[in-house]
Formats: structure tokens, sequence, C-alpha cells
């Protein structure tokens, strides 16, 4: 079960057995498009999130292989940065999806950035 315990299918293993290989580690949620009331720029929808993140952290990092776990709608947000980001396609060699999820259900590929009227 993905959300059994803090050991056991949650994210903590993963970071402590990146960190113990010496890779970085960036962690992203992107249901968060703000900090205590304040929104974050870039961070609109989850899709301009995860694109925000990797623009702003990963494509100017000297990371040549990026290793991706996306849990849920994550899944959803992966899938629209590797259609719209040349450099993700390139640098990302893996992806795992746990729990993956997108609305409606079978359309993960069809992902779109939400219009800008939908992003308030």
């Amino acid at each position: 079960c993905i959300n059994a315990t803090l050991t056991e299918g949650a994210m903590f293993d993963y970071i402590s057995r990146a960190q113990a290989a010496d890779w970085a580690v960036l962690v992203l949620n992107p249901n968060v498009g703000d900090v205590g009331g304040v929104e974050l720029p870039g961070s609109e929808c989850p899709h301009l999130h995860v694109q925000t993140a990797w623009r702003t952290y990963v494509e100017t990092s000297t990371a040549s292989q990026v290793l991706v776990v996306a849990h849920s709608y994550g899944a959803a947000a992966t899938a629209h940065l590797l259609k719209t980001e040349a450099s993700a396609r390139k640098r990302v060699q893996a992806v795992a999806f746990t729990d993956a999820w997108a609305h409606p259900p079978g359309t993960l590929l069809k992902e779109v950035v939400p219009p800008e009227d939908a992003q308030t």
C-alpha cells in the first residue's frame, strides 16, 4: 500500500536511498500553489508548478540523468513536463508512477495545461 506507513509507501525511503547513493534530491508538492496564503508564481496549477521547478532547479543544474517518482496527480504533471520540455525528455532517464491519476481516467498522455481562466 503506497500510504501504509512513514517507512512503507512514503517518500522518505526513496530520499534516504538516493542520499546514500550521493544523489541530489528535489521534492515537489504540485498540489500547493501558495505558502501561508501567498501565491507562488509559476505554481498556479500542478502542471506549471512542476514545469517551473524543472526550469528553475533542474534545467540549470549539472545533473545529466534525472529519475522521477511521481505520486497520484504528479503523474499527470510529469507527463505534461515531458511533453513540453525538450530538456526533460533528454535528461529524464526513468519515471515511476505510484498510484498515478489523471482526470478523466485513461487520459494521462492527453494532459494539457488548464486554460488561464481555470487557474484561479
